[in-house]
Order: structure tokens, then C-alpha cells, then sequence
């Protein structure tokens, strides 16, 4: 494949203008990525297949295609060699299947594992930094490890000792010394399995880290996401304890079943590591928010546009951890205050409303208005005000109240892709039409507060923009102040975006 060199756009903010957030790019072999320093060689579309057990070499070069010099250190050379890089490879995706990958003689060096049944997907990601420049840059590339059924083996195993390292990724068929009643068994140190015996000592297992592709399709757009899976000939005698190495903040595990519905386990963490008990070993995915374990992924359809966030507004009132605001508990919060007064009506992270029960509530106490309350114990985390005008602007079915304080996979967006530093406080809905006026417990401190700036960020169009009067203050308790549309994820930081 011809070496795609068009980049991602750095587009400066000004005033109001709206500005496309570069979201995680989409592959054809070259993914893109920043505008990064060093490239692979143009290549043809079968160079990025791989064979099982071979040594493959790629030159780098320059975004013009040019010879680059790669060093690990700058000590002997002077600013004047700009062809000059501290260059450094990563697998991100697929490593199970890479036996090495690595920089050598400015070449990118990767061989695939020996024994690869099906094909599979690997991602990798060159890190470049020049003489002269602040910081590092990133290119990424997608290769296919071409599969060989035939060379479906299972390497054989005899484990007489209570701990026992295998790899992820490989077929084993374990046996174990019946003298064992238990064992521990460590997939590369990223997952556990921690079995008990009785009369079996042989089982044939494999644990991989694929990516279930409908899984991914069905879970929200922002949700960090994480796969194992395991495969075995024979149940357990007894339940094992399994652990599940964590990464980006994952606290929730799924069952993945054959039609690729999700089941969420009782998982409790256990350092680094998710664990729970089964008894018959299957595919798991962890997630770092919670997802939709009713639907399935099994649809012969195909997906083509961009993820729903599973929080929008349009979210059915059905789901089970979601709890939804009354349009009598507004009527009689809107009837205990005078016609000019304020009704305080409390809320979760989880909580929703009908669009149509608020504007129902406020038939009759237009000079009133609703201030919802998210506390944590006897503090208030978060609350906003809302007034008829602001309501008879809605749209929608449904409206989630809840803010998301961490909002990390936006924090981490905006960290990848610009130099500033953020504060974001997300939200668990959609735009709809509405304004509100919020106070939120949020960490300013790393700020210079006396030059903030304010922006909202729409996940499901990937696109921000500067709030040019969002009425901000910060009180004595350092709770932030601020008038802004609701649905949007909003980003505080000190000075006006600037693309790495």
C-alpha cells in the first residue's frame, strides 16, 4: 500500500468558531495519528501482511519520504541534524501475536509468533522525537498476521509446581502433576487463573486478548475497553478465581456469550487486577463505565456511522441502574415553594427524566424554577438551576440529569491531541436545546484561574467550541459557577487550544 502522508488538520480556536476534536483515527494500514516525525516506507498493499515466524523489515523515513538518522540520544549530535530522531516502537494492539518488534539500524524489525491459526489484527505505533523538537509524535500502522489452520497445535505443558507462566495467546495442553491440589497459572502477568483439583489434571487452554469487534460497535464511544478470552476443552472441577489485568481504569467485567450479549460479573479489585470466580472459563470484556448488558451484538447489520453514547438523551428509561425523576415528585418540589421561589429536587449520576414530565411540571409555575442536587453523603458534588424558559427549549424524549466528574476518556482526547492542560466535567446526556446554570465541586488548582476559558465538547459530532460568556466565577467553597448548554462535556483550561 502506497504510504498515505495526508495528516490530521490542526485547526487553531478562535472566538466561537467550532473545531473537529480528533477522535481516535480509523485505519487502513496507516492510521494517522498527530502530524507525527517519522513514517514507514511506501508500501504496497501486500506488505502489510505478515507471515507466522517471519523476520520483516521496514525502512523509516522522513514525511517526504527521505532517509531519517535514528539514535537514542542527542549527546553527540548539534540542533543543525534535523534528520536526527530518539525513535521507539510499540504494539498497542495485538501483542499476543508479535514474538519481537523493535527499532534497529533505522529500520522498524517485527516478527510474528510462529503458531497463528487465524488472522489476526496488530496494531503498531512509532514514537519520534527530533533534535529540535518539545516533545514526542506518534504515526501508527495496522498489519495482518495471515493465519494457518494447520498449524492449530497445542504445545504441551507438565506442571509440577504451584505457580506456572504461559503465554497469551498460545495453545496448551496442561498437564498437571496429581500430587498438585492447586495451582496458579499466569497468562504473561495479565491474566490469572487460579485453579483447585480432585481427579482432572489434564485440560487444553488458550487465553487470547482479541477484540470482539460487535462488542465494541454496541458499547459507548467513549468507554475504554479491554478483551480476554478463554478456550477450553474441559469445564472446571471447581470454581476458579480468575484475574484480569487493568489498564485505563477498567472496574467493570462482562460475560460475552455466543451471541455476544453481555452478562456483568460480581468483580472486585484486587490491585492492578479485576477478579471474579467461574467455573467454566469464556470471553470477557472490562470497561471502565458501565455497559449495556441487555443487548445483544448479534445483528447481521452493519454498523457505519459513529456509536450512540449509551448515556444520550435518548437512553430507554428501562435501564436498570438508571433512576428516573417523577413528574410528581416535580409537581409536588414546584407546589412546596412560593411562585417565585426555588424547588430542590435530588438526583443521582444515574438519574432521568421525561422531556415532556419537566414541561408538564412547570405548567402553571413559570416564575419558578427546579435545582437539582447531586450530593455525595452530606456535600453537594454538583447542582444546577432550570427555569420554564430553559425547559420549554427542550427536545428529546428522555434528559439524563447526571454529570460525569471524572469524564476521563475526554480528559484523555484533549491530553493526546493539545497542549493544555484541562479540567473537564462531563455529561451524561445529549444536546438538546436547553441552558442551565451549574455549580461543580471541580479541582482547579492546576489553573491559572485568573485566564480560564471555557469549552463544550460534543462527543457524538467530535466537535468543540469556546463559550464566549459562560458567566464563570469560583465562590469561597471552589465550587465553579457557569451558564452553558446542557449535554455537553465542558472543558475548563487556561489559555485557548493549541493542537500538539
Amino acid at each position: 500500500m502506497k504510504k498515505v502522508l495526508s495528516m490530521l488538520l490542526a485547526v487553531s480556536m478562535l472566538g466561537g468558531t467550532a473545531v473537529t476534536a480528533f477522535a481516535k483515527p480509523t485505519y487502513s494500514n496507516y492510521s494517522g495519528g498527530e502530524d507525527g516525525y517519522v513514517f514507514l516506507e511506501s508500501m504496497d498493499d501486500d506488505d502489510f501482511e505478515l507471515e507466522p515466524g517471519e523476520e520483516y523489515r521496514f525502512d523509516l523515513v522522513n514525511k517526504d519520504g527521505s532517509n531519517i538518522e535514528e539514535v537514542t540520544s542527542f549527546k553527540d549530535y548539534d540542533e543543525d541534524d534535523d534528520d536526527v530522531y530518539k525513535v521507539s516502537v510499540t504494539v498497542k494492539d495485538g501483542k499476543s501475536y508479535i514474538s519481537s518488534c523493535k527499532i534497529d539500524d533505522n529500520e522498524l524489525v517485527i516478527k510474528p509468533k510462529n503458531d497463528v491459526d487465524r488472522d489476526k489484527k496488530v496494531t503498531i505505533r512509532i514514537k519520534a522525537k527530533g533534535i529540535n523538537d518539545s516533545g514526542y509524535k506518534y504515526t501508527t500502522y495496522k498489519f495482518t498476521v495471515i493465519g494457518n489452520e494447520d498449524s492449530r497445535t497445542s504445545d504441551e505443558e507438565e506442571i509440577d509446581e504451584d505457580e506456572w507462566d504461559i503465554d497469551l495467546g498460545d495453545r496448551y495442553t496442561l498437564k498437571f502433576d496429581r500430587d498438585l491440589a492447586r495451582c496458579a497459572i499466569s497468562f504473561d502477568d495479565e491474566v490469572f487463573l487460579h485453579m483447585r483439583f480432585a481427579s482432572t489434571y489434564r485440560y487444553t487452554m488458550e487465553c487470547d486478548d482479541e477484540e470482539n469487534k460487535k462488542v465494541m460497535a454496541n458499547a459507548p464511544d467513549a468507554a475504554e475497553l479491554k478483551f480476554y478470552r478463554f478456550t477450553t476443552k474441559n469445564n472446571l472441577e471447581y470454581e476458579a478465581t480468575v484475574r484480569l489485568l487493568t489498564e485505563n481504569g477498567e472496574k467493570y467485567v462482562y460475560e460475552i456469550d455466543s451471541s455476544n450479549k453481555l452478562t456483568e460479573l460480581n468483580a472486585k479489585k484486587n490491585g492492578k487486577y479485576l477478579e471474579f470466580k467461574a467455573k467454566k472459563l469464556g470471553a470477557y470484556v472490562m470497561s471502565d463505565m458501565k455497559l449495556d448488558a441487555s443487548k445483544s451484538s448479534s445483528s447481521s447489520s452493519t454498523t457505519t456511522s459513529k456509536p450512540t453514547q449509551s448515556t444520550s438523551s435518548s437512553t430507554s428509561s428501562s435501564t436498570a441502574s438508571s433512576k428516573s425523576v417523577t413528574l410528581s415528585s416535580l409537581k409536588n418540589a414546584l407546589a412546596s415553594v412560593a411562585s417565585n421561589g426555588t424547588a430542590t429536587v435530588y438526583i443521582s449520576d444515574n438519574s432521568y427524566v421525561k422531556v415532556a414530565d419537566l414541561k408538564e411540571a412547570f405548567r402553571g409555575n413559570t416564575g419558578k424554577q427546579i435545582k437539582f442536587v447531586c450530593k455525595n453523603g452530606n456535600k453537594v458534588v454538583y447542582q444546577y438551576y432550570m427555569n420554564y424558559r430553559q425547559v420549554s427549549a427542550m427536545t428529546g424524549t428522555n434528559w439524563n440529569l447526571g454529570l460525569d466528574m471524572k469524564a476521563s476518556a475526554t480528559t484523555k482526547l484533549f491530553n493526546k491531541y493539545y497542549k493544555n492542560d484541562v479540567v473537564v466535567v462531563g455529561s451524561n446526556a445529549s444536546p438538546n436545546g436547553a441552558k442551565a446554570v451549574f455549580a461543580a465541586k471541580a479541582d482547579l488548582s492546576d489553573l491559572n484561574t485568573s485566564n480560564l476559558k471555557v469549552y463544550i465538547y460534543n462527543r457524538s459530532k467530535n466537535n468543540f467550541e469556546l463559550v464566549s460568556n459562560p458567566y464563570l466565577s469560583i465562590d469561597r467553597n471552589n465550587y465553579v459557577h457557569y451558564t452553558v448548554p446542557v449535554g455537553y462535556d465542558v472543558i475548563f483550561t487556561d489559555s485557548y487550544m493549541t493542537v500538539k
